[in-house]
């Protein structure tokens, strides 16, 4: 089972990993902490990371490491004149990306 989700869904797809077991799933874009929308990452990031570390508990359940250039993350990359520097990735997004390596 692969599936795109956000910060506001990995409590249902943790329950549907107890529920089933024996299915893997595939977790894209780090399930997606919105930075969008009226959400605010330094608001979201501790409720995504203790999300994330109850869907690690599921030995069934995979993390794929990536997507965070989309703008629902609220990076404001999009909005620039210039693209970012590699420095300026690694600052933004490095945080999440080691978590999720460190967590599952």
């Amino acid at each position: 089972f692969d599936t795109t989700i956000f910060h506001l869904q990995i409590d249902a797809v943790a329950d549907l990993a107890r529920d089933f077991p024996d299915t893997r799933i595939i977790i894209n874009h780090m399930a997606v902490p919105l930075g969008i929308c009226g959400f605010n990452r330094d608001e979201v990031r501790p409720v995504w990371e203790e999300s994330m570390k109850r869907l690690a508990k599921f030995k069934n359940v995979f993390v794929k490491v990536g997507g965070f250039g989309m703008r629902w993350l609220g990076f404001g990359f999009e909005e620039r004149q210039k693209p970012p520097t590699s420095d300026e990735l690694v600052a933004a997004w490095g945080p999440y990306i080691l978590f999720v390596i460190e967590t599952f």
